[in-house]
C-alpha cells in the first residue's frame, strides 16, 4: 500500500523532552530524600501524565494521591520547559521533505493539552500540522498503546490506516501504531537499541537514517 500520511508521537520522537520527564521525577523524589528506582525511567518512557504518576507511586509508596503527583509532577515539568524545547536533529528537514511530497501528517501524544499548547518550539507546532494534534483528551483519555490517537489521526486526515506510517520512539507507541493497522518505524533515541522491541517494521537511529524516496516507493 502506498504511504498517504506520516503520523508521529511527539516527545522523544519529535522534540527531545523526555529527560525533562525523568529530571522532573527525580526532583520530586530528591526532595524527600528518596532513592530513585533504577528501573523508572525506562519505565516512564511513552507513558502519560497519569501512567508515569502510578508508576512514581507504586514504585517508591509515596501517600500522594494520583492527582495531587500530577499537579506536582506538571509544576516540575512547567518549570523545566519553560525556555524552548529543541527538535531532533534532522526533524524539519525530514518535515519539508515530507511537504514536497504532498503527504499528509498528524501529531498523536500522550502528553496532555495544556501542556503541548505550552510547549515553545521554532516553528511552532501548530504551524507544521495545524490542528492535526491529538492529546489525551481528543481520544476521550485512550492512550496509548490503544489505538485510538492514530485512528483519530487517519480518520481525521481522511486516510485509511493502511496507508498510514507512524514514527515513534516507545513500546507503547508502537504497540499503539500496530494496534491501529498502521506501518511503524521507531527512532531509537529514548530506547538506544536497534532490536524490534514491539514489533516496528524498521528501527533507525534517526531522521537521517530515514530514506523517503525508499519508503514511497516500497
Amino acid at each position: 500500500m502506498p504511504i498517504r500520511a506520516i503520523l508521529f508521537d511527539l516527545e522523544g520522537t519529535i522534540i527531545n523532552s523526555e529527560t525533562l520527564w525523568f529530571q522532573a521525577a527525580g526532583n520530586i523524589l530528591t526532595a524527600r530524600a528518596i532513592t530513585k528506582d533504577p528501573t523508572l525511567e525506562s519505565k516512564m518512557i511513552g507513558t502519560s501524565l497519569e501512567q508515569t504518576c502510578a508508576l512514581l507511586k507504586e514504585l517508591h509508596q509515596l501517600p500522594d494521591s494520583l492527582s495531587e503527583l500530577a499537579r506536582l509532577l506538571y509544576a516540575e515539568f512547567a518549570i523545566l520547559h519553560a525556555q524552548q524545547v529543541p527538535f531532533f536533529p534532522g526533524f524539519l528537514h525530514f518535515f519539508a521533505q515530507l511537504r514536497e511530497h504532498k503527504l499528509a501528517t498528524a501529531i498523536g501524544t500522550n502528553t496532555p493539552v495544556r501542556l503541548v499548547h505550552q510547549l515553545k518550539t521554532s516553528p511552532s507546532l501548530e504551524s507544521l500540522f495545524g490542528s492535526h494534534i491529538y492529546t489525551p483528551e481528543s481520544a476521550n483519555n485512550n492512550v496509548k498503546p490503544a489505538p485510538d490517537l492514530y485512528l483519530m489521526g487517519a480518520k481525521n486526515l481522511g486516510i485509511n490506516p493502511t496507508d498510514c506510517l507512524v514514527l515513534e520512539d516507545s513500546i507503547p507507541g508502537v504497540t499503539a501504531a500496530k494496534r491501529a493497522g498502521m506501518s511503524c518505524i521507531r527512532l531509537a533515541t529514548t530506547i538506544p537499541t536497534r532490536e524490534i522491541l514491539a514489533g516496528e517494521d524498521l528501527v533507525v537511529p534517526g531522521y537521517d537514517a530515514i530514506s523517503l524516496q525508499t519508503l514511497l516507493a516500497a
